[in-house]
């Protein structure tokens, strides 16, 4: 083991479609993503972006448009949030019943 690794870090876990990964732990997500879907490289500014609009819109729809529930989920302010909904131009209507 090199020094500074975890010897969670050299623990390898098979993560089939359908399953999920222990919440804190994304690393066998992100070596099944790579594995399977990395075939010519990756523009990592723009994967980043799309794994953080997407994080938002399910996180929205989770809550229902809900943006006070929503930034608290993702850990981050509110106005953080907005700013990046405006970025990515999400505007999520609140449904009404």
């Amino acid at each position: 083991m090199k020094s500074g690794q975890s010897k969670q870090a050299d623990r390898k876990q098979d993560i089939r479609p359908g399953e999920s990964a222990p919440k804190e732990d994304i690393g066998p997500v992100l070596d099944f993503f790579f594995d399977n879907y990395v075939k010519d490289g990756v523009n990592f500014k723009e994967l980043i972006e799309k794994i953080e609009r997407h994080m938002l819109i399910r996180s929205l729809s989770h809550f229902d448009g809900n943006q006070k529930k929503t930034s608290e989920f993702l850990d981050m302010k509110p106005t953080t949030m907005n700013a990046k909904c405006k970025k990515y131009r999400i505007k999520f209507i609140k449904s009404v019943e």
